[in-house]
């Protein structure tokens, strides 16, 4: 799948190069789409209209990830760990726990 493409074409870097890139990758890029996503799916739900959605995103949205990227800041260790020393098909599994955690 599309994780073993990426597994492959970082195995030119160290085991720890590659766990480094996937944690850094995971709680600056991917954490910062989910709460955008988060707060679009969350105002939809609620029955707002997109301008006040809009609204919403441009007062919390920076505060939001800030407060994400401190708190990920803590666990990036275990989360280091667990790309390091994990096989692939039980790093969902790992972060779920992570994710639990956080």
């Amino acid at each position: 799948g599309a994780a073993d493409s990426v597994e492959k074409a970082w195995c030119a870097w160290s085991a720890s190069q590659a766990a480094a890139a996937h944690v850094l990758i995971d709680d600056f890029v991917f954490d910062a789409v989910f709460i955008a996503i988060m707060f679009v799916s969350t105002g939809i739900g609620e029955g707002y209209y997109l301008r006040q959605i809009w609204n919403q995103c441009r007062k919390d949205y920076v505060p939001a990830v800030k407060t994400m990227w401190k708190t990920s800041f803590l666990l990036m260790p275990l989360e280091f760990c667990l790309f390091r020393f994990l096989p692939l098909r039980l790093r969902v599994l790992g972060m779920n726990l992570i994710e639990i955690l956080w």
